[in-house]
């Protein structure tokens, strides 16, 4: 799937790919700050039983927990479900699942803008002895008569949920790529400054000052322009 014109196609392995650290994760997933404490115990609780996928970077006690994408769905998931009063055992059993139909968003779309916020609805409940029960249903199949078998079940908008995620992690991947070397902006294509005298380079501390979504709209309006040129010297 193109997320962005500044990173490569997302797949599952990016998706199941551990690397955020919990301030990352938690402002990708929105679902707090990790320094505050309910945010910090909700994170630990769900680590430490395993619930969701992470990975320690470094072997010392203190080192931190990395998360990836999936990591990022399930904690959204779960911190609804369980804001509700539901056990983590049951938020995280309906996560699992939510992680599943977040693939297929993933593999059945090619661009993220082809996702339809208002479809991808997966139900959940449990019956009298606690066997938990979810069903992914798409918008062509409500009806009244479904929606009169559900009344007592619980939903989560995984279109809406998904878009937001995936829209919002170049801001995140963009820089973790960078870091690794793996989009150097050290190259003529980057060489130089726009028509305002800022600089063209990605790298430069003008470009990564302000918020994700700000260093994220610099670097779109950076390829942009690039492009412009480009095609204007291919005229030539």
């Amino acid at each position: 799937m193109q997320i962005s014109r500044y990173t490569p196609k997302l797949t599952a392995d990016e998706i199941e790919r551990c690397w955020m650290k919990p301030l990352d994760a938690c402002n990708l997933s929105a679902i707090g700050d990790p320094s505050k404490a309910e945010i910090k115990r909700f994170l630990n609780n769900i680590s430490d039983r395993g619930l969701i996928p992470f990975v320690k970077k470094g072997t010392g006690k203190t080192s931190p927990r990395l998360y990836s994408l999936k990591s990022c769905l399930m904690m959204r998931v779960m911190r609804d479900i369980t804001a509700q009063g539901a056990t983590y055992e049951f938020a995280a059993t309906v996560a699992e699942k939510a992680a599943d139909v977040f693939m297929e968003i993933v593999k059945t779309h090619d661009d993220v803008f082809e996702i339809d916020s208002d479809d991808w609805f997966l139900f959940f409940t449990s019956d009298w002895v606690g066997h938990i029960k979810t069903d992914l249903i798409r918008k062509d199949e409500i009806c009244p008569s479904l929606l009169a078998q559900t009344t007592l079940w619980s939903v989560l908008s995984m279109g809406g949920i998904s878009f937001m995620l995936i829209n919002h992690y170049p801001d995140h991947w963009s820089r973790d790529r960078m870091d690794r070397g793996l989009d150097s902006s050290n190259n003529d294509r980057y060489a130089g400054c726009d028509v305002n005298g800022y600089p063209l380079d990605p790298a430069h501390p003008w470009n990564n000052e302000g918020t994700p979504i700000e260093i994220a709209k610099r670097r779109l309006e950076i390829e942009e322009y690039i492009a412009a040129r480009e095609q204007k010297e291919g005229n030539k």
